[in-house]
């Protein structure tokens, strides 16, 4: 399926409101933030602070464990491989709820080796073509109708 036909489903663009998706969690940035980013950037790769308090947006908290820790953001490619490369250091279980443990946690949140493994395993599903056949038939047009 080409991108153009893509663009012309409603079920799609339904799906993908990335708008929509950002209100709902309290997360919508109304204003184009890619400026302040590259000066940023520009500036240094890794700032202490969340990006939202960086760019002085509203506070946004996506983890109730993450609360009164220490934040950075990262904005080059090196230093985000470098990040993701250490978990002994930059590890993403202060996003785990330590009553369910990795069980109940997703595969963006659970750190080397594991994250590779499951990636492994799942990652020809999301392949173009089987995210437009396979999970379009099996889940999404149930969940939708």
């Amino acid at each position: 399926m080409t991108d153009v036909l893509l663009a012309d489903d409603p079920l799609y663009r339904e799906l993908y409101d990335v708008r929509r998706e950002a209100e709902a969690m309290g997360n919508f940035i109304e204003r184009d933030v890619t400026p302040e980013i590259a000066a940023l950037r520009a500036q240094a790769p890794v700032h202490k602070g969340k990006l939202r308090e960086l760019l002085d947006l509203p506070h946004h908290d996506r983890h109730v464990n993450g609360i009164g820790r220490q934040h950075y953001t990262v904005l080059s490619y090196e230093a985000c491989e470098a990040a993701f490369r250490n978990p002994a250091v930059f590890s993403n279980k202060i996003q785990m709820d330590p009553q369910i443990g990795e069980k109940g946690t997703g595969l963006l949140e659970i750190d080397p080796p594991r994250h590779r493994a499951y990636r492994r395993t799942v990652q020809p599903k999301f392949q173009m073509n089987e995210a437009m056949g396979w999970w379009r038939e099996k889940t999404i047009d149930g969940i939708v109708e």
